[in-house]
Order: C-alpha cells, then structure tokens, then sequence
C-alpha cells in the first residue's frame, strides 16, 4: 500500500469525515477478522475504518483514525466516533456471552 502522505498531488487538508465503520463482525473471532490497511499512511490492521472524502479527489479513502484526524483537521470527532462504536462492540459482545 502506498504512503499517499509523500506523493504530491494528494490533498492533506480539506477531507470530511462521512463515517466510521467496524468491519468486524457480530460474534468474530480476533483472527477471522479481515483487517484493512490505511490508504494513507499503509499501517496495516485497521479494525475501525474511517471514510473520508474530498471534493477534489474522485473515490472515498478508507483510512485510521489518526489519519483522519489529520486530513479533516479535526481531532475530536474521528477519535469520539470510533470510541462510540468500539464500546458498542464491547457491549454486544458481553451481552452474547452472558448465561
């Protein structure tokens, strides 16, 4: 995966956060997940996918939380809804396993 950070032409500032998804599913396990990786940055094992546009690119980048927060120069937000839907995941999952 490239580092879009070092290639010129790629917008740094200016991205809106459209949303935040868990791609792990309800009742999987750690080492079935199909982590995906930053289309930033590269770092690899991203559970918490945040998706992010910009006017003047044409597709959607799917990206880490501190990515995010970066390219949408917003640092609360990105970090806020990705705490939201990680203790919702905690909450299902207690839930599922309780007698």
């Amino acid at each position: 995966m490239p580092n879009y950070w070092k290639i010129p032409g790629v917008p740094h500032k200016g991205w809106s956060l459209d949303d935040v998804i868990d791609i792990r599913e309800d009742g999987q396990a750690k080492w079935e997940t199909p982590y995906e990786s930053c289309m930033m940055c590269g770092n690899e094992k991203i559970r918490f996918v945040h998706i992010v546009s910009h006017p003047e690119v044409d597709e959607d980048f799917r990206v880490g939380c501190v990515c995010a927060e970066k390219m949408t120069g917003d640092y609360i937000n990105p970090e806020r809804r990705e705490k939201d839907l990680r203790n919702r995941a905690s909450r299902r999952s207690n839930w599922m396993g309780k007698q």
